[in-house]
């Protein structure tokens, strides 16, 4: 918990990748909105992210910090839930509260933010390099190997 504070505190109110010409704010919260499955947001139920129909369900409000393991990554943090980060397990994304000094919790929550050409991000896994968090034909959350483009980009709305 400490170290999430001290990530908002210690860093600037954007994060400015290179090349980026819009940086992300670190003080906004985003629901990702998926590009394969346009009106379709990430929430989750019980913990498992998943999507959801927009308006059906209450999507997951996230903002995107510097990355746990390594500030050259993000993680992703609940807006609304204190202490909480989206982190993949078993393959699966997830929503767990984040236990402090746990470096493969943390390796699990770490992503490489990913500019795509049509404005959405992917995020690509910081300790399995060639895995993106991907939707599923059944709306769930992975992370997964060179999926296509559609499938591991989100466009991040306020």
């Amino acid at each position: 918990m400490r170290l999430l504070l001290l990530i908002a505190i210690g860093t600037a109110s954007f994060l400015s990748l290179r090349g980026d010409p819009a940086p992300i704010d670190y003080t906004a919260a985003y629901t990702l909105t998926s590009v394969a499955n346009p009106g379709w947001v990430l929430t989750e139920t019980k913990g498992l992210c998943h999507l959801a129909p927009g308006g059906s369900a209450i999507p997951l409000h996230l903002k995107i910090v510097s990355g746990l393991a390594s500030n050259k990554c993000v993680s992703l943090t609940s807006a609304t839930e204190e202490g909480y980060v989206l982190r993949h397990q078993d393959s699966q994304i997830k929503l767990h509260p984040y236990p402090e000094n746990d470096g493969l919790f943390a390796r699990d929550a770490s992503f490489y933010l990913i500019r795509n050409p049509d404005g959405s991000v992917s995020f690509r896994s910081y300790n399995y390099p060639k895995q993106y968090i991907t939707v599923t034909a059944a709306k769930e959350l992975y992370i997964s190997t060179d999926p296509e483009l559609p499938y591991r980009s989100f466009f991040l709305t306020n």
